[in-house]
């Protein structure tokens, strides 16, 4: 019995310390304060809507929130693959996160083959919902596609999500959906007969970074 009462002075002190700031219950309610205290059975948060102290049941509680973890990619950089399968079109990534939501990404891609592909793409993405390990993001970019002796250009609308997982949080592995239309360049093969191609067609793709 005493061990455990150590056990629980200690896990108040340090969640007391982290300063939890969102409670997410069972029932889909959102509640923002500080932690007090906590015991086996109640959790007491001062709440940010009222000047009382709120007991909530700690079975009632899907997940805990804390200021000091929560995942910031400002100013990071990172470098990996961006692979559509519908295209057989693989891509280096490098992407830069200006804000907590923003980030800037440019696709660079060059194949050899019955004509020669070379493409760059720039591209902007906006986060617009963030949970746990999973970012939300919509986005929209532009660029040339050269195939052999031909130049064209390619508009592209997107949204996907990218996770971090807890463990390796320097990764980053999506998957992303859209529409995409390319003039003069291959969109679905890459062989000489799709040098005048131009269409608009939706897409998949997989992304894997790794961040700086």
């Amino acid at each position: 019995m005493f061990k455990r009462q150590i056990i629980i002075l200690f896990s108040i002190l340090w969640v007391h310390s982290l300063g939890a700031e969102t409670l997410r219950l069972n029932s889909g309610e959102t509640l923002k304060g500080r932690i007090r205290a906590m015991d086996e059975q109640i959790l007491y948060l001062d709440s940010e809507l009222t000047s009382q102290q709120l007991k909530v049941e700690r079975s009632d509680i899907r997940l805990i929130e804390f200021d000091e973890v929560l995942r910031s990619m400002t100013r990071r950089l990172g470098l990996g693959l961006f692979y559509r399968p519908n295209g057989s079109v693989e891509e280096i990534s490098v992407k830069n996160w200006l804000s907590q939501t923003d980030a800037l990404e440019l696709l660079v891609s060059y194949r050899e083959g019955t004509s020669n592909l070379f493409s760059v793409e720039a591209r902007f993405n906006r986060v617009f919902l963030q949970e746990g390990e999973y970012d939300l993001y919509y986005g929209a970019g532009g660029g040339l596609t050269t195939v052999g002796t031909e130049k064209g250009t390619r508009l592209r609308v997107f949204s996907g999500s990218e996770m971090f997982p807890t463990t390796s949080p320097n990764v980053g592995i999506g998957v992303e959906i859209g529409m995409i239309r390319e003039s003069a360049g291959p969109s679905t093969k890459f062989d000489a007969s799709n040098k005048t191609l131009n269409e608009q067609t939706f897409y998949h793709a997989f992304t894997a970074r790794y961040y700086f």
